[in-house]
C-alpha cells in the first residue's frame, strides 16, 4: 500500500518482513528526490523518493 506520504510493504503477510517508509518534507515540501542514477545497469531513470523508515 502506498501513498504519496507513506509506503508499506510486507513479506509473507508480515511474517518474515515488515517496512513503513514515511515522507519527510524537504525545503520545497516535498520528499526528496535522486534522479538519474546507475541502479540495477539501467542507464538512466525517472527517479526514486528518499523516504525515511519507521522504527
Amino acid at each position: 500500500m502506498a501513498t504519496e506520504d507513506r509506503a508499506e510493504a510486507k513479506l509473507a503477510g508480515g511474517e518474515h518482513a515488515h517496512t513503513i517508509l514515511n515522507k519527510h518534507p524537504g525545503l520545497g515540501g516535498d520528499a526528496g528526490r535522486l534522479e538519474n542514477i546507475a541502479y540495477f545497469a539501467a542507464p538512466r531513470n525517472n527517479g526514486f523518493k528518499m523516504m525515511p523508515n519507521e522504527i
